[in-house]
């Protein structure tokens, strides 16, 4: 059941073959309304199956808490007959610690390693009923039919309340979710398209949530418009600010990268709030009041950044040699990170604020990695772990990702902790902390 739609299921029993297993037929339309969930439950005569093939593909040190492993997923299908609304290796994780004393977590299973006919095999439809395509990964699916999807999807829920070219926000108020396509919950959303906005209806909640925000700024940039030159234009830049800049970006560059870093400030939170057009004018008359002293609290921040830059890079061309060169080479990769062009426009206004502490605490761990760089070396190996799990989230398109962000700046809290603590880090953070971050990032991705 999806909505009041019943989508079509069908068995076949021949290992080996493409569609061994359980088939669920899929109209385009309803691709990205998909639970998966609720797919990774298959059928009710194929958990206990399901429980046992990933009870095996623990890592050996575990398996063995739960042998044999087909007893355990019998009992797991006899508390589970059917789905519940967490995903089965976080249930089956549960359930195991429960019955055993032993921990596992739903991160400690290999779903990819288990027999194929385990995972639902999807089966996608166009509007005439013809098959567009077959996959046993709803993500592979969507990257390739999930804009399709979605218009046609939009075409049929919001054909009434689809519009283009906004440039000032709807008369009517924007509903968070209406009836959608067979009664599939559709979800409004303002959607960015850089010079004005659309109106759009989508079928993923989350999706709606992450996009709404941005259509919202962007409008209230298109409202701000003339302030935002305005303030452009009468920010007292120092000569010498826009030459340090200059290193990392042109000086023509800097009054504007100012003010949007501004506009960090001032439309960071609750644009995602904002549905009708009372609330939205409401925000815009405060940003135009507090753009341009927000503005200037950039300027002295980013003077302040740039004098620091400008007395660390020397420090980081001292004469190391060998291993010992390699804890100045981590610190020029956490400089790069942190100062690159468009750095003042681009980072979130909060982690901006923290940037003199974090160029602070790079000057102290200089100074001492030269005088002793084996002890900055044992502590720069605690921080691998969440550089790689960074660079991993990265390369698969997470950056954008709420899990990714907060690992990413935690990481550098890591570092003040470790190399500088009487700048003081940030409460709560630790390297178990950060351990908890990436399993969210992994289950992220």
């Amino acid at each position: 059941a999806l909505g009041q739609a019943r989508l079509p299921l069908h068995y076949r029993f021949e290992p080996g073959a493409e569609d061994d297993g359980v088939t669920l037929d899929v109209p385009l339309h309803l691709l990205n309304a998909l639970d998966a969930v609720q797919l990774g439950w298959l059928a009710p005569g194929f958990v206990a199956d399901k429980a046992a093939a990933l009870i095996r593909s623990l890592p050996k040190a575990m398996r063995r808490n739960y042998v044999p492993a087909p007893d355990f997923a019998r009992a797991f299908y006899e508390a589970f007959p059917q789905p519940s609304a967490d995903a089965i290796t976080g249930e089956l994780a549960r359930f195991l610690s429960r019955a055993t004393g032993a921990t596992v977590a739903a991160t400690d299973f290999e779903p990819g390693s288990i027999e194929p006919h385990l995972h639902m095999n999807l089966r996608l439809r166009d509007e005439q009923g013809k098959v567009l395509a077959t996959s046993r990964d709803l993500d592979v699916l969507r990257a390739k039919f999930g804009g399709r999807a979605g218009d046609a999807f939009a075409a049929r829920a919001g054909r009434e309340m689809a519009a283009d070219g906004l440039r000032t926000f709807p008369a009517s108020p924007i509903p968070l979710q209406v009836p959608g396509e067979a009664g599939v919950p559709a979800y409004p959303a303002l959607k960015d398209e850089g010079d004005s906005v659309a109106l759009r209806i989508f079928a993923d909640r989350q999706q709606a949530e992450e996009v709404h925000p941005l259509g919202v700024r962007r409008l209230l940039e298109i409202g701000l418009g003339e302030k935002i030159k305005q303030a452009r234009k009468q920010l007292p830049v120092a000569a010498k600010t826009g030459l340090l800049y200059a290193s990392i970006e042109t000086q023509e560059r800097l009054r504007g990268d100012l003010v949007d870093a501004a506009l960090n400030a001032v439309l960071a939170d609750g644009l995602g709030d904002i549905r009708d057009a009372a609330a939205f004018e409401q925000r815009r008359e405060h940003a135009a009041k507090t753009l341009f002293g927000e503005a200037m609290q950039r300027l002295k921040l980013a003077e302040t950044i740039l004098a620091l830059v400008a007395e660390l890079k020397p420090m980081l061309e001292a004469p190391l040699m060998g291993w010992a060169r390699g804890n100045l080479d981590d610190m020029e990769a956490q400089l790069v990170g942190l100062i690159h062009p468009g750095f003042l426009r681009d980072t979130p206004a909060d982690a901006l604020a923290q940037y003199p502490r974090y160029l602070k605490a790079m000057i102290l761990r200089t100074e001492r990695a030269k005088r002793d760089p084996p002890r900055d070396q044992a502590r720069m190996l605690e921080l691998h772990p969440f550089l790689e799990a960074l660079q991993v989230g990265e390369q698969q398109g997470l950056r954008e990702r709420p899990q990714w962000q907060a690992l990413r700046w935690d990481l550098e809290e890591l570092r003040v902790s470790l190399f500088a603590q009487e700048l003081g880090a940030r409460t709560g953070v630790s390297a178990k902390k950060l351990a908890q971050r990436v399993t969210a990032l992994r289950q992220a991705s």
